[in-house]
């Protein structure tokens, strides 16, 4: 009977210190460390910021009312694509919705753009502005 008690002792220890080994492996796991959510200043996710789902939807709400196709106040057009590269490249489209001095601060006569719009639109161009 002692062997069977003993054997018993071990295998129930055996199973306990399994079980606690088991779980505390992933108990120093923080999901933020493990899978980065990309932040900009200010908590903006700019993961997966696309031309077509990101950008052309604060262009449509802000700019494209005096700056769209067929209307081009100022001789500036921001649709579609390639009309929005040139201002792109040479930093207007950044520097006019920045409103930090330097260009024309755009939405003319309107309020500035949210910090996580204007984070968006950077996240784009830094990542090559492409047609996506």
């Amino acid at each position: 009977m002692k062997s069977s008690v003993s054997l018993f002792s071990f295998l129930a220890i055996f199973i306990v210190a399994a079980s606690v080994v088991s779980t505390t492996g992933c108990s120093y796991d923080v999901e933020d460390e493990l899978f980065p959510v990309e932040m900009a200043p200010g908590g903006c996710d700019t993961t997966g910021i696309t031309y077509q789902g990101s950008v052309v939807p604060l262009l449509d709400e802000n700019c494209n009312t005096c700056h769209g196709a067929g209307i081009g106040l100022g001789n500036v057009f921001l649709e579609p694509y390639a009309e929005v590269i040139p201002y792109v490249t040479n930093g207007l489209l950044i520097c006019s919705i920045q409103q930090d001095g330097g260009c024309s601060p755009m939405p003319k006569n309107g309020p500035k753009l949210a910090d996580c719009e204007i984070a968006s639109i950077q996240k784009w161009i830094s990542d090559g502005a492409l047609d996506n």
